[in-house]
């Protein structure tokens, strides 16, 4: 019994592995963009953010944890979505991707 209970198991701890690390990376991702701004705001890729920047960087700040946060949240209540198993791998891959440009930058 306990051997069939394994890959599922396996599967919902990967799934929030994911969700985790993708919540993560977004904390980096607002601590580097936060190191690199101040400087240059046009570095700041999405247009969105970087008039939210230009306007109020507390609201920059707040909306980008924000969105982190919320997605993690709903991310982690679908975590046993069929769907849900497989789309998380695209933030999970652009995050990736985004943190090696950071620190290609450093």
């Amino acid at each position: 019994m306990l051997k069939e209970l394994r890959p599922v198991f396996r599967k919902i701890y990967i799934t929030s592995l994911i969700i985790a690390l993708i919540g993560i990376m977004g904390i980096f991702d607002l601590y580097f963009t936060l190191q690199w701004i101040p400087d240059n705001p046009y570095m700041e890729v999405n247009p969105f953010m970087r008039n939210l920047w230009l306007l109020n960087p507390s609201l920059f700040i707040a909306f980008k944890l924000f969105v982190t946060v919320a997605f993690c949240l709903l991310a982690y209540k679908f975590k046993d979505n069929k769907l849900m198993k497989k789309l998380i791998w695209l933030p999970f891959f652009t995050y990736v991707i985004v943190m090696y440009l950071h620190y290609c930058c450093i």
